[in-house]
This record gives C-alpha cells, sequence and structure tokens, in this order.
C-alpha cells in the first residue's frame, strides 16, 4: 500500500524474531535438474553486494523505505 493512500498508518511494532519473513534459496546437487546452474547463478547474484542493495532498496522510492530486509538484517535473528 502506498503511503499516501492511508498516510496516516504508522509500524507499531519491528525487531521480533517471530515478525521476520525469512526466505531461503536451495540449489540442487550438480546435474540434478537442467536449471541447476541457473539456480545457482540467482543465488550467487541475490547474495552478493549489488543483490543484496537491490533487496534493501526494493520498495524505497514507492513507500519511503525498503520492503525487504538484507542478509546483514536477517543475521541478527539466526539462532
Amino acid at each position: 500500500m502506498e503511503k499516501n493512500i492511508a498516510p496516516d498508518l504508522v509500524i507499531l511494532y519491528r525487531g521480533d524474531r517471530t515478525l521476520m519473513n525469512m526466505y531461503h534459496a536451495l540449489i540442487a546437487p550438480a546435474g540434478a535438474t537442467p536449471g541447476r546452474d541457473t539456480a545457482e547463478k540467482f543465488v550467487a547474484y541475490v547474495t552478493s553486494a549489488d543483490g543484496q542493495k537491490i533487496m534493501a532498496e526494493y520498495g524505497r522510492d514507492k513507500f519511503g523505505e525498503g520492503l525487504y530486509n538484507d542478509m546483514i538484517y536477517a543475521r541478527r535473528y539466526d539462532e
């Protein structure tokens, strides 16, 4: 939702482990599927500095802050 649609909405709470929405990317063993090498390249890009910058900045221009957190932020919730 764009901020101008509901400008009075505010974030009430953040920073709790139960609110983290983590995504995981798995790569099949070599030769397991025809797209395996493409998947490996995708994961390498998403986890690269350029990929993480895109993730962190996505939505910032439209919503005033990024919609996703980068790996560094998410690692605070690893156990």
